[in-house]
């Protein structure tokens, strides 16, 4: 899909606007972006004591499964993957439910994780 030309004067007048150039939005690096490894220990750190009884083994999994990896590079097939394995992997309990809270548990971890990081993203911004 080409742009027309008025989107183009748009962007030329937002980058204008924010002085800048389009050879900086090329050689500007990505702000650091941490890996699970380096960032869940904060997240553990913040969070209180229900939330560190009910997620911390669901943050074991995810530093198992994604620690290596930056934040910004794990995609949602790979958080539905992790949850279909740790379902598949539940002890099963008389009062079972199909894994149905083990999959929300899981999710509920990693949202943990990605709305702190959010917020410190956001806290770190710049005034618009």
């Amino acid at each position: 899909m080409t742009a027309g030309p008025e989107a183009v004067r748009i962007a030329q007048l937002l980058l204008a606007e924010l002085g800048l150039t389009p050879d900086d939005l090329i050689s500007t690096p990505p702000a650091s972006i941490p890996t699970i490894a380096g960032y869940l220990p904060l997240v553990i750190a913040a969070a209180g004591p229900g939330a560190h009884r009910t997620y911390a083994s669901y943050w074991r999994r995810v530093l198992g499964a994604f620690g290596d990896r930056r934040l910004d590079h794990i995609t949602a097939t790979d958080i539905e993957t992790l949850m279909r394995d740790v379902i598949a992997d539940r002890v099963l309990r008389a009062n079972h439910q199909a894994g149905q809270y083990t999959g929300q548990h899981l999710i509920g971890a990693v949202r943990a994780i990605y709305t702190r990081a959010v917020a410190e993203r956001a806290k770190d911004a710049p005034p618009v």
